[in-house]
Formats: structure tokens, C-alpha cells, sequence
């Protein structure tokens, strides 16, 4: 109702000037074609306000993931270090060398083990912030599988039937585990998309 009012009352006044309504015409155009003009100044700036914010918020992410993907890449070496130790034993107790002495697999093993534990308790901390929920989950299970290899490792006797097969059986949980990890940090890495990507653009090229 107050723009028909508005316009009502400028009708009035273009009809009582005569010959000047022309002019008030023109001013009121122009009047129209500067509002015009600032309001999309301003909704421009807005605009490239929000796309430069977007841009350092997509930028930040992108440096963080980059800093994220490489500690999972290298917190999966560790876990793949001790899952290779662990498959030597549970493979065989003594892995002979043709050309050097022979292995005996439970003494490599405890000979090593603390070590790899010590690299893995200092990844402790950091893995709690960085690791994604599924697979922070994987690596506390991981936890406990891998020190229940080791009693089994410690309780091993060659002679023992019963104790072979409790290393073998505390191994093949550890495997399922290995590859679920794996499955897990592919998709967080994007490891098929990315390969599958590679192998388009080959193609086309």
C-alpha cells in the first residue's frame, strides 16, 4: 500500500509540472540506476567477501588433511613393521638362509619387539587427535591383539602342539585386523578414487 501511495504521489507531481515532467522522469531513472548500482556493490562485496573466507577455510582444510594423510601413512608403517614381525613367527620357528645362519623367529622377535613397542606407545597421543574414530578404534583393538600375540610368543614351545596353534590363532585375528585397517585408511585416503582417477587421465591423454 505505500509504494502505490509512492507512486501515486510522484504521478501527481510529474502531472503538475507539464513540460518539466521529462526532466523529474530523467531524475527519478537515474536516482533508480544509482540505487540499483550500490545495492550491487554491495551485495558484489558480500559475495567476494564470502568467496575469499571460503577460499582460506578450503585452503586451511586442504593443508591440514595433506599434514593428516602423511602421519597416517606413516602410523600405518608402523603398524605394518610390527604386523611383518609378528607373520615371521607365526610362518615358522626357524627360517633357514642358504646363505646365512638360520632364523630362529621367537628370538628375533623378542629381541625386537620392545622397540617397536616403545616407537608405538610415543605415537600414542597423536594418534588420539588425528586418527579418524574408525580407525582410532582399529588401532585400540590393534593394542591388545598385538600384546596378546606377544604372551603367546613368550609361552611358545616347539615341542608344544597347543602353544603353536595359540601363536597361529592370536596371528590370523591380528590378519583380519590388517586388512580392515587397510580397507580403513584407503578410504580415508581416497586410494581407489584417486588411482581410479590417475588411470582416466592416462586414458584420455
Amino acid at each position: 500500500m505505500a509504494d502505490i501511495n509512492v507512486w501515486a504521489i510522484s504521478g501527481t507531481i510529474l502531472t503538475s509540472l507539464g513540460g518539466g515532467a521529462l526532466i523529474v522522469a530523467a531524475l527519478f531513472r537515474l536516482l533508480g540506476e544509482l540505487t540499483a548500482k550500490r545495492i550491487l556493490q554491495k551485495e558484489q562485496g558480500e559475495i567476494l567477501k564470502s568467496i575469499e573466507e571460503l577460499k582460506q577455510e578450503l585452503g586451511l582444510m586442504k593443508s591440514n588433511y595433506e599434514k593428516n594423510a602423511e602421519w597416517i601413512i606413516e602410523f600405518y608403517s608402523m603398524f605394518y613393521r610390527h604386523y611383518q614381525l609378528a607373520y615371521r613367527v607365526a610362518k615358522a620357528h626357524i627360517i633357514r638362509h642358504p646363505d646365512k645362519s638360520d632364523e630362529n623367529t621367537k628370538k628375533n622377535y623378542m629381541d625386537q619387539i620392545d622397540e617397536l613397542a616403545e616407537e608405538w606407545n610415543r605415537a600414542q597421543g597423536v594418534a588420539r587427535i588425528l586418527l579418524p574414530s574408525n580407525i582410532l578404534e582399529l588401532h585400540e583393538t590393534s593394542i591388545h591383539k598385538f600384546n596378546d600375540f606377544k604372551d603367546s610368543v613368550k609361552g611358545f614351545d616347539c615341542n608344544d602342539h597347543e602353544s603353536r596353534t595359540k601363536v597361529k590363532n592370536c596371528f590370523n585375528e591380528i590378519h583380519q585386523l590388517k586388512n580392515e585397517m587397510e580397507c580403513r585408511v584407503r578410504q580415508y585416503l581416497r586410494s581407489e578414487e584417486l588411482a581410479t582417477s590417475n588411470h582416466l587421465t592416462k586414458s584420455c591423454s
